[in-house]
């Protein structure tokens, strides 16, 4: 409720993003790579979230039954992390730098 609170007073920010960066090596099968991370957010609730104001006011938790992921693309890891959409599933994303 707090990190929802102050996401929509902060207009977006990135302070509670966790982002992190590795490094592959060797040859990158994309396709088998995009659909690891659509399991991986298929099989956990937490990925499949979002968050919208009830009609109370009060932030209210929605786990979608299913949820759009798609590998991202990125020139540096720096323009990778940007703020996340909470009324928006899934809240996690990846891409390759």
């Amino acid at each position: 409720k707090r990190m929802y609170v102050l996401q929509q007073l902060e207009d977006g920010g990135v302070g509670y993003n966790m982002p992190a960066v590795l490094e592959l090596t060797g040859p990158l099968d994309r396709g088998r790579l995009e659909e690891t991370f659509r399991q991986l957010v298929e099989r956990h609730e937490s990925l499949r979230t979002s968050f919208e104001t009830g009609p109370d006011g009060e932030p209210v938790q929605r786990i979608h039954d299913s949820v759009r992921f798609q590998l991202d693309e990125a020139e540096s890891a720096d323009a990778f992390v940007r703020p996340f959409c909470l009324e928006e599933a899934p809240l996690f994303r990846a891409a390759l730098v």
